[in-house]
């Protein structure tokens, strides 16, 4: 079996590395305009609480802003928030382990 050359891959659709986002598109769309609108991580955390939204693990356990951190940061958040236009949050990305 012979390797394919890069001309015969360029117009080959990526495939997605890794495993799917968690985090739901409505939900991302939310924290990203409530972080654009000046709210804090800790803020977030607190108004998804306070509207009932289940927590990142299962539906039992709180957000916090560490979280909300976390998940913004995550690379597919960035490409994310890039394709839809808006502004990714500044800083490293956070590479699970």
């Amino acid at each position: 079996m012979t390797r394919p050359n890069a001309a015969d891959l360029a117009g080959a659709p990526r495939r997605a590395v890794g495993r799917p986002r968690s985090c739901p598109d409505d939900l991302l769309d939310l924290m990203l305009d409530l972080r654009d609108n000046g709210m804090s991580y800790r803020q977030i955390a607190d108004h998804l609480n306070h509207i009932g939204m289940p927590g990142a693990t299962n539906e039992f356990t709180r957000w916090h802003g560490k979280t909300v951190w976390r998940l913004l940061h995550t690379r597919s958040a960035h490409h994310y928030a890039q394709d839809r236009g808006a502004r990714a949050p500044r800083g490293r990305i956070y590479r699970a382990r």
